[in-house]
């Protein structure tokens, strides 16, 4: 069983001293040790895999895996079979016995897959009494809500707790704990773990389309320039360069 990646690059989505951050952090803490599923929603890339991740990380199941499957970008008939068909070997999901099982996009599995999913969390697996004996289930949907053309038994499945992640341009001031968590992460691998007052000035004076996709991918473009000009600081003159990249980003989400 293969998943896109385990955890997500650099997590974000938390940081930050505005007030929908605060709002962010006391939900995950509210709910990371239930034993229900969390619906997670919000624009495209806004950090919904972080939540996913933190709500794990918080809970008594942090010592067992942590799998992400994005449905929008994975073949979700093999992702079926790879979770619910045991045949003579274990399946994913007894594999994962009581960890995370975190699925991007739901709204676009397939019926079959959604029908198991159902099935899995009415069934008592996971919010019977043997709590945490199998994996919990995390969901997320781009938009406010999972669109009502899904099947009505898995609507009525995920009536659960919500927590909806705002877009980036709707918390700029967040912006310099971002970057400078980003910087923290990468700065043993890439040697650069500075950012200079006015490339900071720049980065807030940006609008990201692309919420965090569109952040990590401005950040890590600036780090391998300084890198390859043996710098350990950013520049604002690197900012310009590297926002142009953003707009490849259309091509490919």
């Amino acid at each position: 069983m293969t998943a896109e990646s385990l955890i997500p690059e650099v997590p974000l989505a938390l940081m930050g001293p505005s007030p929908l951050a605060s709002k962010l952090r006391s939900q995950v803490a509210r709910l990371a040790d239930s034993i229900a599923p969390v619906l997670i929603t919000g624009a495209r890339h806004a950090g919904q895999a972080d939540i996913a991740y933190e709500l794990h990380l918080q809970s008594a199941r942090h010592i067992e895996p942590f799998l992400r499957y994005d449905l929008q970008h994975q073949n979700a008939d093999v992702l079926d079979r790879a979770l619910f068909l045991g045949s003579s070997s274990p399946s994913g999901l007894e594999l994962l016995g009581a960890g995370t099982l975190y699925l991007e996009a739901i709204d676009q599995a397939s019926p079959g897959l959604l029908q198991k999913v159902t099935r899995y969390i009415d069934d008592g697996s996971v919010l019977g009494a043997n709590t945490y004996a199998c994996a919990r289930i995390l969901c997320s949907v781009t938009g406010d809500e999972l669109p009502d053309y899904l099947p009505p038994a898995f609507l009525r499945a995920m009536r659960c707790p919500t927590i909806e992640v705002p877009p980036l341009d709707d918390r700029m001031e967040d912006l310099p704990a971002m970057v400078r968590r980003y910087l923290s992460e990468v700065s043993s691998k890439e040697g650069v773990s500075q950012i200079d007052t006015l490339a900071m000035q720049a980065i807030c004076d940006l609008r990201f389309k692309h919420n965090l996709l569109g952040l990590r991918t401005l950040l890590r473009e600036m780090t391998l320039d300084a890198r390859a000009h043996g710098q350990n600081t950013l520049h604002a003159y690197q900012v310009r360069p590297a926002a142009r990249k953003l707009e490849a980003l259309d091509d490919i989400v």
